[in-house]
């Protein structure tokens, strides 16, 4: 098998079927073997859900609750076979020539000269046709503040280069990956229930001396961005989560104590806001949660230093599982 594309669903099953079929039409005519693999996240009985389970090359595997989007990944990688992976957004429509760049990708990788490129990242397309930024500079304490001066669509990423490059990650809307290396990293870290998990493991890809490359001359059109959605209160917990997890994880201690301080004033300054102000009540417990889950995270990183590993703690489960299957 060459290719494996892992399609990770979650209550978007028209996205997810339209997908799927477009898929199929223009991998007809690639001289490369195909598997599509769709992971559902515990949506939901659909009528399309019967589609994927009985369509030619696709492999259906249910999920028994939203674990998020690094764990569906890798629940499609474990049972996936291809050389190479394909991760893709169930928002996504492939634009015509989209899989002809893929296949040339996937022969380019097979050759000496090209060894060292790890993960591959594609250009993203808004409805309208204008490029979304899909790259991004690894994050630090700095930057990360500067950013909140910037639109949201722009704190994160960037647009990438006009030809063929390396950059720091690509988005994880679209990306290809080396099954060994995807193997050798052991997948992506389910720690992040979403966002930051492909920028976590860009950096890890990095630290391995593989590369990552971003080819604006392959491209796909992007629906519904994230950055470009309104934040449901809900999502802020897991969104605030994902990027201290990424501080504790991979930048100094100083910058991770930093960002938690930070993140516990925002969070202390609204739950206060909420008991003050009537109608905003109904969002204390999510600042609540945000406030637990800071303070669990510094508490786990200090043990760590003291004692080597910080082993697992039940309240931090038990708080990122309760409050994760709220959001998505």
């Amino acid at each position: 098998m060459d290719l494996s594309i892992i399609i990770v669903n979650y209550e978007a099953w028209p996205d997810t079927g339209c997908l799927v079929q477009r898929i199929q039409q223009l991998s007809n005519r690639l001289d490369q073997s195909v598997e599509i693999i769709v992971v559902d996240n515990g949506s939901q009985t659909h009528p399309l859900a019967k589609y994927c389970e009985e369509g030619a090359g696709v492999t259906y595997i249910r999920a028994e609750r939203n674990r998020g989007f690094a764990a569906g990944v890798n629940l499609g990688w474990r049972a996936s076979h291809g050389e190479y992976l394909l991760v893709m957004n169930p928002d996504l429509v492939l634009l015509p020539t989209f899989l002809d760049g893929v296949n040339r990708w996937i022969n380019q990788l097979r050759q000496e000269v090209y060894r060292q490129i790890g993960v591959v990242g594609f250009r993203l397309y808004s409805p309208n046709g204008a490029p979304q930024h899909s790259t991004g500079f690894f994050p630090t304490l700095w930057w990360t503040v500067l950013g909140l001066l910037f639109p949201r669509e722009r704190r994160k990423y960037r647009l990438g280069p006009r030809r063929v490059g390396r950059v720091d990650w690509v988005s994880g809307a679209c990306f290809m990956v080396r099954r060994s290396v995807f193997e050798t990293l052991h997948g992506l870290d389910e720690r992040f229930f979403l966002y930051y998990e492909e920028v976590d493991f860009c950096w890890r890809v990095w630290k391995q001396k593989w590369q990552v490359v971003h080819d604006p001359q392959v491209g796909v059109i992007h629906l519904r961005p994230l950055e470009q959605r309104t934040v449901a209160p809900k999502l802020r917990v897991v969104l605030r989560h994902s990027l201290l997890h990424y501080f504790q994880k991979n930048l100094p201690y100083w910058q991770f104590m930093v960002m938690a301080v930070g993140v516990s004033i925002q969070a202390w300054t609204a739950y206060l806001l909420c008991g003050v102000i009537s109608k905003m009540n109904g969002s204390r417990w999510i600042w609540r949660s945000i406030l637990n889950i800071t303070r669990e995270m510094i508490r786990r990183r200090n043990r760590s230093n003291h004692m080597g590993n910080p082993g697992k703690d039940s309240l931090w489960d038990t708080i990122l599982a309760d409050e994760a299957q709220q959001v998505l």
